[in-house]
């Protein structure tokens, strides 16, 4: 369900906001639109009247939410007179239907990752969730859920990675990128190409597309360089990733654990 993160006016603790509906769901109500109105705005009141539920209950109100969160619809206006239409997004999905479109997956997954709290897990557990009782565990403590809604948010989290195959590596990050964000990929093509020598046990130099983004000291005789490859610019969310994947895998990128923050010593 959506609510704010905190403590609510009766001292309950309040979980963060998560759609209420799983995607697969969400792009169900959202064609009932397409269909019947194309990519027209519509009042809310007739868009809950296609679904069969009151305009005024709170499950008109959690669908919106949930729909918005997904990024299928875009809306206009307050109260009574908002206003709700099919978003790009959506009709770019609805539109495709190749078989075993790539392209169609892609936007699949940058829906499903739209929820703020459905990235930023993501962003941490980036090749497979956990097990749910580790899951259950992080969010209470972490994200400060509320045990009640623990259930019933990892329920919808692992239904929609499902429904759009997140955890299905033919699909590449970049092709997941907002169409915002894929504008500045052209500009991407103009950074110029350091020249250097080879680094490295394997002797690799820079090839096109790549470039070096940070060369920091670490320890007296180490130091860290960090090459980047592509065309997609890096982004604040990519340097995050980053930093997550170092912390997970640190154990397996350590060369010795001879002493903590000196080298080892003969």
């Amino acid at each position: 369900m959506e609510s704010e993160n905190g403590i609510g006016n009766k001292g309950r603790l309040r979980s963060p906001n998560y759609p209420a509906l799983t995607l697969q769901k969400s792009l169900e109500l959202v064609k009932m639109l397409l269909d019947v109105h194309g990519r027209r705005s519509v009042p809310l009141g007739v868009a809950a009247q296609d679904w069969g539920i009151p305009a005024a209950s709170s499950y008109t109100a959690r669908h919106l939410a949930a729909l918005v969160a997904y990024g299928l619809v875009e809306t206009e206006g307050i109260k009574d007179g908002r206003k709700l239409k099919v978003s790009d997004l959506a009709y770019n999905i609805f539109i495709d239907d190749r078989p075993e479109s790539k392209d169609r997956a892609a936007l699949m997954k940058e829906a499903a990752l739209k929820p703020e709290i459905f990235r930023k897990l993501y962003d941490v557990y980036p090749e497979k969730l956990p097990a749910d009782h580790a899951l259950d565990y992080e969010l209470k403590k972490d994200h400060k859920f509320n045990p009640n809604s623990v259930h019933d948010f990892i329920g919808i989290l692992k239904a929609t990675f499902d429904f759009a195959k997140v955890y299905e590596h033919d699909i590449s990050e970049a092709e997941i990128i907002p169409a915002e964000e894929k504008k500045m990929i052209a500009a991407s093509d103009k950074i110029p190409v350091k020249e250097t020598a080879p680094i490295g046990k394997a002797g690799f130099v820079l090839v096109a597309g790549d470039r070096e983004i940070a060369n920091y000291p670490v320890l007296p005789g180490l130091k860290a360089r960090i090459l980047m490859s592509g065309k997609t610019p890096v982004t604040g969310k990519a340097i995050e990733k980053l930093i997550a994947l170092l912390g997970l895998n640190k154990e397996d990128l350590a060369e010795s654990d001879c002493g903590e923050d000196q080298p080892s010593q003969h």
